[in-house]
């Protein structure tokens, strides 16, 4: 079921919530810092980012939970990013799902990407 978001925007809360906290419990897993995670998801991002915001529905823990882990983790950080101008991301997830091994990753394909999004 979809929630509506502002004027505009609707969103899966739980869904997109789960994926940002496993996303962050990851990266904090492997010790990596100075990391921007990106989410086309507009009301989970304010949701996370902003306390204020009612956190009375079905997702609170997760949303609870992506704020403790931001909490010990203060290089990172959260952002929402249009749908349209998230191309690469996807992209490099479904490149990364169809390798045999996260780490085999390669640099190569990533500029790749990246130099074709550039005006």
């Amino acid at each position: 079921m979809h929630e509506p978001c502002g004027e505009s925007h609707v969103c899966k809360p739980e869904g997109e919530a789960w994926g940002i906290l496993q996303a962050l419990e990851f990266v904090a897993s492997i010790g990596l810092q100075h990391v921007v995670f990106d989410s086309d998801s507009k009301c989970e991002v304010d949701k996370i980012l902003k306390p204020a915001v009612d956190l009375s529905e079905v997702g609170m823990l997760l949303v609870q939970n992506c704020n403790r882990v931001l909490s010990l983790n203060p290089t990172f950080d959260v952002c929402f990013v249009k749908r349209e101008v998230n191309g690469v991301a996807y992209t490099l997830a479904r490149v990364a799902l169809s390798l045999p091994s996260l780490y085999t990753f390669l640099l190569p394909c990533v500029d790749h990407l990246i130099m074709n999004e550039m005006p």
